[in-house]
């Protein structure tokens, strides 16, 4: 063989090598799942990284079944493509599979709220939580995002209540049918998620409002568009044990007042939401600092024109005066300020912290001034009962009850 035909010969080998080479499918590691179908992941992955794609598999149909009622129908085989991040493109793998069965507009938040529950990544839940705090707004748009899935996981003590109103849809029109079906109106589902944001957006230290004293005049003379909040934060001073406010002027219906109670580092340590109405209220000290938020829940703009009046208080909601029990019914004698919305009775066995079972009540407050009560319990009081209230401004506040005297 000449040297130009032997040089075309090697020249023809390595070219067929190269197309073989070319078109042979990537080298994979094919791992077994429990149904019979296999996992295919890129070469490269070790044996640990196998098991935690498994178990990352069985998790992702496990949430995506918690969240929406049904497992998804991924592809046998299901392939993983090769990635520096084996970890990212099966998740990136396992959405592509189980996506097509959402509506296009309700992808994007069920993607932040499967990233987040999965992937530890809150990119999304942060950047929507800071775009509504940021905007001034909260509007029932954002019960169609990435928050309401947030929030839903946290406050639904049904799990079978998420796959009915998951995913929200446009409108939220599955979320208000599903609550309907319930028996809970839309606007006290809103109530509660607009101060679930307002707590997380303060917990995650976005930027607070003015900083104030008190006591303070908040003159509202402005109108609030529809979801426009309003805030201001005031220190509360030892021994303030309360903030007592008080409404003078119309109030819109509609516009409500949120507030919640912070330590020193900014971690909320209770809240409250409610209705701006006539007369006093009274909000139970529970850390160093008051933030307080008007908000228009309304669809339309506020003509509010009142002024609030906040100062610090340093008389409990209630003082006991004295207790007894007879036959298993407890007499109470209470001087109560003005504010207080009801009453239970808290306790425990000898064994538990007292205040983790309710003994008695709910029974309303008979308003200011000194009152009297009789209250049957559901158990004998071998044990600390402690007497707490929650105010008409979404506070609470508790103590120790003395040992009640046994009257024969």
């Amino acid at each position: 063989m000449s040297g130009r035909a032997l040089r075309t010969a090697i020249v023809l080998v390595l070219a067929l090598a190269a197309v073989c080479a070319f078109s042979a499918p990537e080298r994979v590691v094919v791992v077994g799942l429990d149904n019979g179908a296999a996992l295919w992941l890129p070469a490269q992955a070790t044996p640990a990284q196998q098991a935690r794609a498994v178990e990352a598999l069985n998790r992702f149909q496990k949430v995506w079944e918690h969240l929406f009622g049904s497992q998804v129908d991924f592809p046998d085989p299901l392939v993983v493509p090769a990635s520096t991040d084996i970890s990212e493109s099966l998740f990136s793998t396992l959405w592509l599979s189980a996506s097509p069965s959402l509506a296009s507009e309700d992808r994007p938040a069920a993607l932040g709220a499967l990233r987040m529950i999965l992937m530890d990544d809150p990119a999304s839940y942060a950047e929507a939580l800071s775009r509504a705090y940021g905007s001034g707004r909260l509007s029932p748009s954002l019960a169609e995002g990435v928050l309401v899935y947030a929030f839903l996981q946290e406050e639904t003590a049904n799990p079978a209540f998420l796959p009915e109103a998951l995913p929200p849809g446009a409108g939220a029109r599955r979320l208000r049918a599903a609550l309907a079906h319930h028996g809970v109106s839309w606007d006290v589902f809103f109530n509660r998620f607009a101060s679930w944001m307002l707590t997380r957006a303060i917990d995650a230290g976005l930027q607070a409002p003015a900083s104030g004293t008190l006591p303070a005049v908040w003159v509202l003379d402005s109108h609030l568009a529809p979801g426009a909040v309003s805030g201001w934060r005031f220190l509360v001073t030892d021994p303030a044990v309360a903030v007592s406010l008080e409404i003078a002027g119309e109030v819109a219906p509609g516009v409500r007042l949120f507030h919640v109670f912070t330590d020193e580092f900014g971690r909320p340590a209770g809240a409250g939401l409610c209705d701006l109405k006539g007369g006093p209220l009274v909000i139970p000290r529970r850390g160093k600092y008051l933030w307080v938020f008007i908000w228009n829940a309304s669809a339309t703009e506020s003509l509010s024109s009142a002024a609030l009046t906040l100062w610090s208080s340093y008389q409990a909601p209630f003082t006991v005066l004295g207790s007894s029990l007879h036959s298993g019914v407890l007499d109470l004698r209470l001087h109560e300020e003005a504010g207080v919305a009801d009453y239970r009775l808290l306790g425990g066995t000898a064994d538990q912290q007292a205040g983790s079972k309710v003994l008695g009540g709910p029974f309303a407050s008979e308003g200011e001034g000194e009152h009297h009560y009789r209250i049957p319990l559901q158990d004998p009081p071998g044990f600390d009962i402690r007497l707490s209230c929650r105010t008409m401004a979404g506070g609470s506040y508790s103590t120790a009850l003395p040992p009640p005297e046994k009257v024969p």
